[in-house]
């Protein structure tokens, strides 16, 4: 009560992750009580999530111009820099995709975190990302009031 919750997120292995506005949190199989993720890291405004194969949780850390990785062992790096990183998602292959709200796209990363590009054309306000089993994405572009289907090929 009195905590904002969002985004959430479920792990192959049926965790639910989720964060607040400055912690991130698992569920062990959607229930019981919350474990606190990267609790010595300093977060500011975290907003997308999401859950690598390996279990290991990506972490738009917004604030900070940040993707955060947590592996399953709660170790916290630095993914990738990604001004103003809004909604995150990984694709079939692994490779990851991150709204960026300073450069109006979607900015396409390798599964270790090595910047591959960007992806479809400029958006207005990207906010959420969703990748389809075919490698489509899907992009909640809130400042036009749309959602932008955006191929991964030429």
């Amino acid at each position: 009560p009195g905590v904002e919750i969002g985004p959430v997120a479920v792990a192959p292995n049926g965790d639910v992750v989720y964060s607040t506005a400055s912690a991130v949190y698992r569920l062990a199989h959607g229930a019981g009580p919350p474990q606190q993720l990267a609790s010595g890291t300093p977060l500011t405004g975290p907003h997308g999530i999401a859950v690598a194969a390996d279990g290991s949780v990506l972490l738009s850390d917004t604030g900070n111009d940040l993707v955060r990785r947590i592996d399953p062992a709660g170790v916290v790096t630095a993914f990738a820099s990604v001004g103003n990183p809004r909604g995150i998602a990984v694709a079939p292959d692994g490779t990851v995709y991150v709204a960026s709200a300073d450069e109006h796209r979607v900015v396409h990363l390798s599964a270790s975190g090595q910047r591959l590009g960007v992806l479809g054309p400029r958006l207005y306000d990207a906010y959420a990302l969703a990748v389809a089993p075919d490698g489509t994405v899907y992009a909640d572009d809130i400042g036009a009031e749309l959602i932008r289907r955006i191929s991964p090929g030429p």
